[in-house]
């Protein structure tokens, strides 16, 4: 019995002392495959968000009421379609032989890419701690479920732009349209009434600094070659221009 006190013991200073670290300012941060989050000066990039009751926060709801009041079947089906945040949907633009299946290599790299940015979102959404629009005004109806985590920046934004940068640094050609592209993406979660404008321009302000922060990484220029040399293979083997 004193066996089983004794381990009893000693499990329940492992969980406090794990709950400690999880919740006390100061303990770093796990790095990512590419980039150490806290190396972000977020604070230098992102300005706060619109203050409520504020002109610009009162601004920031009405446009997401009035964008609610004006959106079409259209919209909202698109909201739906780029809720997964599916790399590949870029093909839209590069072409629709770019897919996972042609390209594993890219969509693990990918993955790994979104993985970093939402680490680094998350750690300034703490920051703001800004509620979501249906949480602030009843009278938002949003067409898709409401995420769990807070809204500014837009983490969406954030990763949709991160991986447009990294898109266009792959086809160079096509940079003008993919970041066009990512700016509708962005914009529906605007359509959806899952964030405010504000929340989409913060995430592509931050999604600007994470790419810069993933290009010091030799691990991440590498794996980007990698990606290149991927589609270029593919490219030929079945005679894609």
């Amino acid at each position: 019995m004193r066996t089983i006190a004794k381990r009893m013991a000693v499990l329940c200073a492992i969980t406090l002392a794990a709950l400690i670290a999880c919740s006390t300012p100061g303990v770093k941060e796990a790095p990512g495959t590419y980039l150490n989050p806290a190396a972000i000066d977020v604070s230098a990039v992102l300005p706060a968000p619109p203050a409520d009751g504020s002109l610009a926060g009162l601004a920031d709801l009405e446009t997401v009421r009035m964008v609610q009041s004006w959106r079409t079947p259209d919209q909202i089906a698109w909201a739906k379609k780029t809720d997964g945040e599916d790399p590949f949907h870029y093909n839209a633009v590069v072409g629709s032989w770019f897919t996972a299946k042609n390209l594993p290599g890219c969509a693990k790299f990918f993955m790994q890419v979104l993985h970093d940015a939402r680490k680094v979102s998350n750690r300034v959404k703490d920051l703001h701690k800004r509620p979501r629009p249906p949480k602030r005004d009843e009278r938002v109806t949003p067409s898709l479920p409401i995420p769990k985590s807070l809204s500014y920046p837009s983490g969406h934004s954030t990763r949709t732009f991160t991986i447009a940068y990294v898109i266009a640094e792959l086809f160079p050609d096509k940079r003008t349209a993919v970041v066009d592209f990512a700016h509708r993406d962005a914009w529906a979660r605007i359509i959806a009434g899952v964030h405010y404008p504000t929340d989409d321009v913060g995430g592509r302000l931050l999604a600007g600094a994470v790419f810069s922060e993933l290009n010091k990484s030799a691990k991440f220029r590498a794996t980007l070659d990698e990606c290149r040399a991927e589609i270029a293979a593919y490219r030929k083997r079945a005679g894609v221009r």
